[in-house]
């Protein structure tokens, strides 16, 4: 039988190198996930600009809409009333 003696620096240096690398790839890990969050954050931030600005255009379009509607009621009642005059002087000749 053959007795197996090892270093123990070697070893403690090992196992610290093997530690570092997990570290560092956790770091990497942590780093790539950091990066699409802020990805993330950014592309919903855009997102919500863009939302806000249709809404603001929505309500621009409606506000318009009550505007051209109420100056249609109001030329069709002109219009409704100048018929009502014509026929009157119409019929009463």
């Amino acid at each position: 039988m053959k007795i197996i003696f090892f270093d123990d620096r070697k070893l403690k240096s090992a196992c610290f190198s093997h530690f570092k690398d997990e570290v560092f790839r956790a770091n990497q890990l942590f780093d790539e996930m950091k990066a699409q969050m802020k990805w993330d954050q950014q592309a919903l931030e855009a997102w919500l600009e863009e939302s806000a600005q249709k809404d603001e255009d929505v309500m621009a379009l409606m506000k318009y809409t009550r505007q051209d509607e109420a100056k249609v009621k109001v030329q069709t009642e002109n219009k409704s009333f100048c018929l009502s005059i014509v026929l009157f002087v119409l019929l009463r000749n």
